[in-house]
């Protein structure tokens, strides 16, 4: 692999699709061709789209012809992927294709990532003005609410276009678009009577916006979880203590969804809302085996709404009132707190959790669903 003629020093916690914006920028050429050129991009499997392989893990082949190409470590090329966690945040070793299989989807990764404004600003210096801040990997997680930094919830939408309306497939929208900035919405936007290939994108900037006076921010106990949430992704906390943890945040998150609204008195006030059109609108049809359709409510998922998400986080399932947890599970759900060491739930429901081989392996959570009409 041939080095590129000029490179760009990745910034700590960046991402790959923002490295691949900021890069292809400077190069003048679109993300999707830097991917193919550089070894990054399966053309033959996905010619005109860029998948979220990347984001997850990368081969060695793939890191030694990235790096060759970018003049990077290996250890820099594989910094910017989610492989650091997959052993302290179960979602990411679920997420993570087995042979000859495709990356599978879990509703605790996003795909498509929130930001933070000011971050996307950069911080002041020559590079930072010409691409802009870091796309960090940490806001492809939902768990991610807010930006301890600059005291704001992470946006989870342009605010001139209003995409996505949710997570999507695809590392970013319009891989073949190189006229756009690194801090830029690349969503396109539709048009009546003109062909999609014909189509614009939004172009919005996204760097710089300062939150207002009347905008809703976290409040010092979700700053509070939020660094606690932050400091389990870390080397800081066993890799065992760390995948326990977030068991417990997504249970959390399942009962008080599936019991909502009854559970609607532990959500502060100003969050009620957004909670209530989030869970309102969870809805996935599955396929019967007779040919028809039945609806569900999906429950341990997160929204994009990072004010929404942070509501339903709470540190621990025992923390819940008893009612709301025989609400959300079946009786025999239920673990009592004698016999869940750890508080490490364990049901039929979910992989047993008690076992530490099945929670380090992978991960300790089904998709819940119940059941809506």
């Amino acid at each position: 692999m041939h080095p590129l003629p000029r490179s760009l020093d990745p910034i700590r916690g960046e991402s790959v699709g923002s490295y691949l914006r900021r890069l292809s920028y400077r190069l003048g050429i679109s993300p999707l061709y830097l991917a193919n050129i550089t070894g990054l991009q399966n053309t033959a499997r996905q010619p005109h789209r860029m998948g979220r392989h990347a984001l997850m893990e990368l081969d060695e082949d793939t890191i030694t012809a990235f790096g060759q190409a970018t003049r990077l470590t290996r250890s820099e090329v594989a910094s910017l992927t989610l492989a650091s966690w997959k052993y302290s945040y179960p979602p990411t070793l679920r997420s993570f294709p087995g042979p000859a299989q495709p990356v599978r989807q879990d509703s605790w990764l996003l795909v498509t990532p929130r930001f933070c404004p000011q971050c996307l600003a950069g911080n002041g210096t020559d590079i930072g003005m010409l691409y802009g801040g870091p796309w960090k990997k940490e806001w492809h997680l939902p768990i991610l609410f807010s930006c301890i930094e600059h005291g704001v919830f992470l946006s989870h939408e342009c605010p001139h276009c209003g995409q996505p309306a949710r997570d999507s497939a695809a590392l970013m929208p319009r891989p073949n678009d190189h006229t756009l900035h690194p801090t830029q919405c690349r969503w396109t936007v539709e048009t009546p009577g003109v062909r999609k290939r014909m189509s614009r994108a939004c172009g919005y900037r996204l760097d710089g916006r300062t939150a207002t006076s009347d905008e809703l921010k976290p409040t010092a106990p979700l700053f509070a979880l939020q660094r606690e949430i932050i400091d389990s992704l870390t080397r800081k906390t066993p890799h065992h203590d760390a995948a326990a943890f977030f068991t417990d945040l997504r249970l959390v998150v399942a009962a008080l969804t599936a019991s909502w609204p009854g559970s609607s008195h532990l959500v502060e006030l100003d969050y009620r809302d957004r909670v209530d059109a989030y869970v309102s609108g969870q809805t996935d049809f599955r396929r019967t085996g007779g040919g028809g359709i039945r609806r569900y409510k999906v429950v341990d998922a997160l929204p994009r709404d990072a004010a929404a998400g942070a509501a339903l986080c709470r540190r621990h399932v025992d923390s819940l009132p008893p009612k709301i947890c025989t609400t959300a599970w079946p009786p025999s759900f239920v673990k009592d707190s004698e016999t869940r060491p750890g508080a490490h739930p364990g049901t039929h429901s979910f992989h047993d959790t008690r076992k530490p081989a099945l929670l380090n392996s992978g991960p300790p959570l089904n998709h819940l669903h119940a059941r809506s009409g």
